[in-house]
């Protein structure tokens, strides 16, 4: 049987209709500058010869690029082909590129074993803009065939930024079942959930999925969705959960807001795509300016490991107490500061679980919060 049938028995033992075969054109595919032009369809990568690959722990590579004329949900894989594949995929210019996606380990290699050596990737992806794909040696460089299809797909219920879910102003406790949407902004990860917050008073905010279940990392947005910049993130900043060694869920604390402005979460799967649950709340201590014993107040580093030092400027010779408090409302510990002027302190939190505190200085029943994240 000659190679053409072999890969059209392939697609159709892959399930894949209607599509096209591509063949070899001028460009040699040995780095980015060179990738090949490809389309929707199957294609056969002879050998991977070219040096060197993007990845150390790689020798060689092959370079592919694909240009989409619609949006849509694109797949490349190697599933069944019998070769130990691994697959980055970047967008970009040549000279810079940024990671889209990665393969690894996803699929079974052969009909005949459940080892799931081969790569795929599923994304959603921008008509127009160019994805260039770099297949390397890094566990086989033997021939091998791998198909790209591209599919509608419309974002539904949080499964995008553009279809953010809305959090309540109030904040509280939101339980996500699982991350089902395929437009996680960085290349690590493939799956992702967004909400959006607008808080209607300026604050402070924080973000905290510690004791709920699952290793999580998101990321805290400003602006729109097509022109996002970030303004905190978390990863591995606190337990899972009470019997947790490794700090392994996530925490952003204390992040000034603005009221009426509309902010954006993301919660990808570089942990895990299991469902968990995540606190939000919003601190209104931008009520600086209405106080009339504090000018300023800095907490940092935030979050913190062993020590932290307060940084203030207290307006009138009086006392002002300090509390520390969980999110149980527990008190932790308690202390009188007498301060006129600029002033720095330090709290030894070295024997602190990881997890979020609230940190209270009070006047009478006059009062200021911040948040707290301890590593």
């Amino acid at each position: 049987m000659n190679m053409k049938k072999k890969l059209q028995v392939l697609g159709l033992l892959l399930g894949i209709k209607s599509l096209c075969i591509n063949s070899t054109t001028a460009q040699t595919g040995n780095n980015c500058a060179n990738a090949i032009p490809m389309s929707v369809g199957i294609t056969l990568l002879d050998s991977i010869t070219a040096q060197p690959a993007t990845h150390p722990d790689a020798r060689k590579a092959k370079w592919y690029k694909y240009s989409p004329l619609t949006d849509g949900l694109m797949t490349i894989q190697s599933c069944l082909q019998g070769t130990d594949t691994r697959l980055w995929v970047y967008v970009g210019r040549c000279d810079s590129l940024t990671q889209f996606a990665a393969g690894d380990d996803d699929c079974e290699y052969l009909v005949s074993s459940p080892d799931l050596r081969a790569a795929q990737v599923t994304k959603a992806v921008k008509a127009g803009k160019t994805y260039f794909l770099e297949w390397d040696n890094r566990w086989d460089s033997t021939r091998f065939a791998f198909t790209l299809q591209l599919s509608a797909y419309t974002p539904t219920f949080g499964q995008a930024c553009t279809t953010a879910i809305a959090l309540p102003a109030a904040g509280g406790t939101i339980h996500v079942d699982s991350l089902t949407g395929f437009s996680a902004t960085r290349g690590d990860a493939r799956k992702s959930i967004w909400y959006k917050y607008t808080p209607v008073r300026s604050g402070r905010l924080s973000v905290s999925s510690c004791g709920g279940g699952t290793n999580t990392r998101f990321f805290l947005y400003k602006g729109n969705c097509s022109n996002l910049t970030v303004i905190g993130d978390g990863d591995n900043e606190c337990p899972m959960s009470p019997t947790d060694i490794a700090n392994l869920a996530s925490v952003v604390a204390d992040v000034p807001v603005v009221a009426n402005q509309t902010y954006f979460l993301e919660w990808d799967d570089a942990g895990s795509d299991d469902g968990f649950d995540f606190q939000i709340s919003l601190d209104l201590v931008n009520d600086l300016n209405q106080t009339d014993w504090v000018r300023t107040l800095n907490v940092y580093p935030n979050p913190a490991t062993t020590t932290v030092t307060m940084e203030y400027d207290f307006i009138g010779n009086q006392a002002i107490t300090l509390r520390a408090f969980n999110l149980t409302g527990q008190l932790l510990m308690q202390q009188t500061l007498s301060a006129n002027g600029k002033s720095t302190s330090e709290i030894d939190i070295s024997n602190w679980q990881s997890g979020l505190y609230i940190l209270e200085w009070s006047v009478g029943t006059k009062r200021v919060r911040r948040k707290l994240a301890v590593q």
